[in-house]
């Protein structure tokens, strides 16, 4: 950064104004020399020259025009990192800290450029997404149906397989148009989205439960609430529910069968506490913060061959954060068991 506009930016009556700096130079390049000229008119025993005149006019002209070129910096830094991203996509490292005109243009383009780099990354990520997870259940779907048009003589049995597993396949399917949907959906949530109201959390996490009471039944697994508090939550009705259905999801695919997953309400000042814990897979809980990222690599198919994209505690966290809560995850290791916990403000 040009160290005039930074000089600038550090000098309080002209800090927040981009326009003012010009002006403050123009002023000073026009005045400073305009009164040392008199001085030296005054002080000067005889007629001064032409040409004196003619240099010292030149020389502040020109020392103001190097320094008004000095505070275009700004602007010829935003050029050039937008010219770097457009060819070979390199993100600029723009300077985000003054409070100007030139300063606020720097910071939204950085801010701006960064997020056009993410939802291009993310764009790739889905279109992998699509090509792979999407292409597998529509082709099995495809080879089943063949064979129970083609197949003669079919048993009961075998039609009853064949058709258990085009259900499976479309379910699949189902699961990955609905986190798509989700995706397109949370993925900019912010608090300005939200309509936030009291919500009772035991009524959230009841409902969730019973969404899914039929695949727990399916795995033998139970839900037990520890409901210390029973006091509201402040959140929007809306999408805080997804959060909580998408731990209660995560424990059931992750949980043996016949295992017990154990949903906790508490308020410890300053913050009510949601969590959900489960005694089935875990996780290296030195990989925690990685469960939270987009399309995750270390997304694994549940103890049942449940399939995921690894969306779920992605967009989870991005609904809790809009909440300006947390969530955290915990595991003694794998085999042992995870914990989920929602902080939101109290």
């Amino acid at each position: 950064m040009n160290l005039v506009y930074r000089k600038l930016s550090g000098f309080r009556p002209v800090a927040k104004s981009y326009s003012l700096k010009f002006l403050f130079i123009a002023f000073i390049g026009i005045h400073i020399p305009l009164i040392g000229l008199i001085v030296f008119i005054v002080l000067s025993p005889g007629d001064i020259p032409s040409s004196t005149i003619f240099l010292l006019t030149l020389g502040a002209t020109v020392a103001t025009l190097l320094v008004l070129r000095g505070l275009l910096s700004p602007l010829h830094m935003t050029k050039q990192a937008l010219e770097e991203y457009i060819l070979t996509r390199s993100l600029p490292d723009l300077p985000m800290e003054y409070p100007d005109e030139a300063g606020i243009l720097m910071h939204r383009t950085q801010e701006t450029v960064v997020k056009l780099d993410t939802l291009i990354e993310e764009k790739k990520d889905l279109i992998g997404l699509l090509s792979h997870d999407l292409r597998l259940p529509l082709a099995n779907i495809k080879l089943l149906s063949e064979h129970l048009k083609s197949a003669k003589n079919l048993s009961e049995k075998d039609q009853a397989d064949i058709a258990t597993m085009i259900w499976n396949s479309a379910q699949k399917q189902i699961r990955i148009f609905q986190d798509i949907l989700n995706i397109l959906k949370y993925e900019d949530i912010e608090m300005s989205n939200l309509s936030v109201r009291e919500l009772s959390p035991r009524a959230i996490i009841e409902a969730a439960w019973t969404e899914m009471e039929q695949v727990a039944k399916s795995k033998n697994v139970n839900l037990v609430i520890n409901e210390q508090y029973r006091g509201k939550i402040l959140a929007d009705r809306q999408v805080f529910p997804q959060v909580i259905k998408n731990l209660l999801s995560n424990a059931v695919k992750f949980s043996n069968p016949g295992f017990t997953i154990t949903a906790g309400i508490a308020q410890k000042a300053p913050n009510t506490t949601i969590s959900v814990a489960d005694t089935g897979a875990g996780f290296d809980n030195a990989h925690a913060e990685e469960l939270f990222e987009r399309f995750t690599a270390r997304r694994k198919n549940g103890t049942d061959n449940e399939p995921s994209i690894g969306m779920g505690l992605y967009l989870s966290r991005k609904i809790i954060n809009a909440h300006e809560g947390t969530l955290t995850a915990h595991s003694e290791g794998p085999g042992h068991g995870a914990v989920f916990t929602i902080r939101l403000p109290a």
